[in-house]
């Protein structure tokens, strides 16, 4: 099956999604044990759609690599 030939990437984010108040929440979480200014890049592992990628380097202003096996 080819994914990039279908519409499931978007459905699975659609069907996970996480409101923004609940993200504040994980991201805060994170922030408290790991200062943002010592974050230059940070492996994304399981990334799955990306669907936190965008979010983390947008938080850390950081470099984000993200890896999912296919």
């Amino acid at each position: 099956m080819d994914y990039d030939e279908t519409d499931i990437a978007q459905r699975y984010d659609a069907g996970r999604h996480i409101p923004d108040r609940a993200m504040r929440v994980w991201f805060d979480a994170i922030k408290s044990h790991i200062p943002p200014s010592e974050i230059r890049q940070v492996l994304d592992v399981g990334c799955g759609t990306g669907r936190f990628s965008a979010r983390l380097a947008q938080e850390f202003d950081a470099e984000i690599i993200g890896v999912d096996p296919r």
